[in-house]
């Protein structure tokens, strides 16, 4: 046993340099040429069609909606959403996720808009994906809707816990 508690004791005071792994010499030969993967998404941004602010809206610049809400130009500003598109083409842009909610196309069960301006800019951002030949990764981020909600499970005003039309 003493020679467990000498060891020990031993080892306590060995200096960490000692104890530490010596640095092993590495050379990194690179193969551009060659690429062993080949990433698939490429160089991307992340488009919100959401600009609706959501029930809530404290004050004149504050909001609950965060910053998915309200970052696009208008769906009938073609300067800017030119300027926007230049920009990322430049970048060489060739992925985009493009996130939606169920409130832009199915305010209502059973109800679709098609032409309000959350879903006029989407039509402008798809436009752009497909003339430009960008990948798109089309996401709806939040199915929050009243009519959809489990009774009884609105967590804010405005936010619901939503569950398949009939529960049994």
């Amino acid at each position: 046993m003493w020679t467990a508690v000498w060891a020990f004791c031993a080892l306590l005071l060995t200096p960490y340099s000692v104890l530490a792994e010596q640095p092993v010499p590495v050379k990194v030969h690179i193969q551009a040429g060659d690429p062993g993967r080949t990433m698939r998404g490429g160089i991307g941004t992340s488009f919100h069609v959401i600009s609706a602010a959501l029930p809530g809206r404290k004050g004149a610049i504050g909001s609950w909606s965060g910053s998915a809400w309200g970052g696009n130009p208008s769906p009938d500003d073609d300067a800017h959403w030119q300027a926007l598109f230049h920009h990322a083409e430049w970048l060489g842009l060739n992925w985009c996720r493009v996130e939606l909610e169920q409130r832009v196309y199915e305010p209502a069960r059973g109800q679709f808009s098609w032409d309000n301006d959350e879903m006029r800019t989407l039509y402008r951002i798809l436009d752009w994906a497909e003339r430009r030949g960008v990948d798109v990764f089309l996401q709806q981020m939040w199915a929050d809707v009243a009519w959809n909600a489990y009774p009884g499970m609105a967590i804010l005003e405005y936010v619901y816990v939503v569950a398949p039309a009939k529960i049994p």
